[in-house]
């Protein structure tokens, strides 16, 4: 596993255009990030509100009362990014040899504020699908089913499952263009920002 900051790795050894490869059509990159923001309000308003209604469902608001201080500031920012390096490294534990090989980089690009995680190798479309969402089927769905089940519903485990549904977005629209766009047999690789598929036969 390689640890980066800058922008995402271009992949220089992969050459799309000497084999069978198609690009997927994707916004550019800043126009992403406002599609991802208006999708992150959406989906993290809806986690919150099924949160809202388990813990009225099942009567166990702890109704915590958080001051506001230089000391509670800094424990929310230490946590909310501890969460954003959870969220990349499941993304990494699910790539080949949970992510502890050289193809694997987890980044950070300063200039975006974007923390992300880059294979350089191919997976199988199903695959690449299942890296995008593991985050948000880890740290924000599972969270409230087992709210659900267990009546289990801590205000600080509804906070970050929420804000990681919002960070989640992203991920949610490029599972949705490889489903609209690839034949469930593809096999998908990244160069970049850029996301190619081809035929597995």
């Amino acid at each position: 596993m390689r640890i980066r900051i800058g922008p995402v790795p271009d992949h220089t050894g992969f050459h799309p255009e000497q084999g069978d490869w198609r690009r997927l059509k994707e916004p550019a990159f800043d126009r992403l990030l406002l599609l991802a923001l208006g999708a992150s309000v959406l989906i993290a308003a809806g986690v919150w509100a099924v949160w809202v209604a388990l813990i009225r469902l099942h009567g166990t608001g702890d109704h915590v009362q958080i001051v506001l201080s230089p000391k509670t500031l800094l424990v929310s920012i230490a946590a909310l990014a501890a969460l954003a390096v959870v969220h990349e490294l499941v993304h990494a534990a699910v790539l080949p040899r949970c992510g502890w090989t050289s193809a694997t980089t987890v980044g950070f690009w300063p200039q975006k504020l974007t923390p992300y995680v880059s294979y350089d190798g191919e997976l199988s479309r199903n695959r690449h699908i299942t890296v995008g969402l593991m985050p948000f089927l880890l740290l924000s769905a599972a969270p409230v089913l087992i709210g659900l089940l267990f009546a289990w519903t801590p205000s600080w485990v509804a906070f970050l499952s929420t804000v990681n549904a919002f960070i989640s977005s992203g991920d949610l629209i490029g599972a949705v263009l490889l489903v609209v766009q690839t034949p469930r047999a593809a096999i998908v690789r990244s160069k970049g920002l850029e996301t190619w598929w081809r035929s597995s036969a």
